[in-house]
């Protein structure tokens, strides 16, 4: 393998570090929530989703942004 190559998969493996630090999946989501895996995927579904980016076919939910989430779905239903 090239140096330039190995350069580059370290800096995705950095950048990936990075994202993984910021965001948590959906099973993690779930249990932060006190809710099953399947009611997870489907508030991510739902009109009012939290904040999530989309990775190939994986959701990743925004750490930082859940508390702001939240306080604008008081008296909501899911």
């Amino acid at each position: 393998m090239s140096e330039t190559v190995r350069d580059l998969t370290e800096m995705v493996k950095e950048h990936r570090r990075k994202v993984e630090e910021k965001t948590i999946g959906v099973k993690e989501f779930a249990e932060i929530m006190g809710v099953g895996e399947s009611t997870a995927r489907e508030m991510l579904r739902s009109s009012n989703p939290p904040p999530y980016i989309k990775v190939g076919n994986r959701y990743r939910i925004i750490i930082s942004r859940i508390d702001e989430w939240l306080n604008k779905l008081i008296g909501q239903e899911f």
